[in-house]
């Protein structure tokens, strides 16, 4: 899990210089399941923003051990991100890159798509690093996702209940509770579970919290 708290973290550090009044992030899931509430979500995302450039932070679930970020050839030569492995496949093969691909070219198909996938044996000021400076490098209106999903192999009940602790923390800005498990204003679009979508109640799933960063 520790690679998803490094996402989330790498996220949030994009926001903190002002507020903003318009989306900069988005925080989604990538288990197939949830296609309904991507199809709803990018379908609200459409009517607000228009972005030149997206970035996918996605979980590094296949090489666990690798390097903070790993990303395409193309845009590890077109951005010079330091220290950064460039890896085709690895990006080709993760799903929490591949499993959103397919809507942000449907909703968003004039956006530049820069996947990164961060590992879970990530150092924390190399992570700051690295956001920052993509920060500083990329347009101003670019909109950034955090593919993440959350609890895992919980009841309904249970995971919504994790969603709740979650979402408490993302949107009290609290890194000291988010690091143990800045944009200005944090909007929850959806809490949800497998269970629900299933109308299974007892399915041990996952469980999904959609929201935004202005």
């Amino acid at each position: 899990m520790k690679e998803i708290l490094a996402i989330v973290l790498s996220f949030f550090s994009l926001f903190i210089k002002e507020p903003q009044t318009n989306i900069k992030g988005v925080i989604l899931p990538h288990h197939e399941l949830a296609q309904e509430l991507f199809h709803t979500s990018f379908e609200r995302l459409q009517k607000v923003v228009d972005p030149s450039t997206i970035v996918i932070y996605g979980t590094n679930h296949y090489y666990p051990e690798g390097m903070t970020f790993t990303t395409t050839t193309d845009i590890a030569e077109k951005y010079q991100i330091t220290n950064t492995l460039a890896d085709d496949e690895r990006i080709g093969k993760e799903h929490s890159i591949q499993t959103l691909v397919p809507y942000l070219t449907k909703y968003f198909p004039k956006s530049k798509i820069i996947p990164i996938i961060i590992s879970s044996t990530y150092d924390l000021e190399d992570l700051k690093t690295k956001t920052a400076y993509l920060t500083n490098k990329l347009p101003q209106d670019t909109l950034y996702i955090s593919s993440v999903d959350f609890s895992h192999n919980k009841t309904t009940s249970e995971g919504l209940l994790k969603n709740e602790e979650s979402i408490k923390a993302i949107s009290t800005f609290d890194y000291k509770t988010l690091l143990d498990f800045k944009a200005k204003t944090w909007e929850t679009w959806y809490t949800s579970h497998g269970g629900l979508l299933l109308n299974k109640p007892d399915l041990q799933g996952t469980s999904y919290v959609i929201g935004v960063f202005k």
